[in-house]
């Protein structure tokens, strides 16, 4: 199966568990919420706010079920307000 090389940005309070970024890599079609678990397995004290986030993929809004088919820019946004 082919590999292919993501780049995960954190925001907000993400930061905390795993930095600004992450690269790894990933096989062609994983979706989204394989990645999300992946995350939880490495910071388990992150699963209740990545549970929550909204996900950008190359700045194009995704829905958990979608497949990464090529290097690809991943974004995690938790919850947030503001005034």
């Amino acid at each position: 199966m082919d590999t292919i090389d993501i780049n995960i940005l954190f925001f907000g309070s993400l930061k905390t568990y795993f930095g600004d970024n992450l690269s790894m890599s990933i096989s062609k079609g994983t979706q989204l919420v394989n990645i999300l678990d992946i995350l939880k397995q490495k910071a388990p004290e992150s699963i209740a706010e990545l549970s929550y986030c909204k996900i950008a993929v190359d700045s194009v809004m995704e829905n958990e079920n979608y497949i990464i088919e090529k290097s690809s820019e991943i974004a995690i946004l938790p919850p947030f307000s503001g005034g």
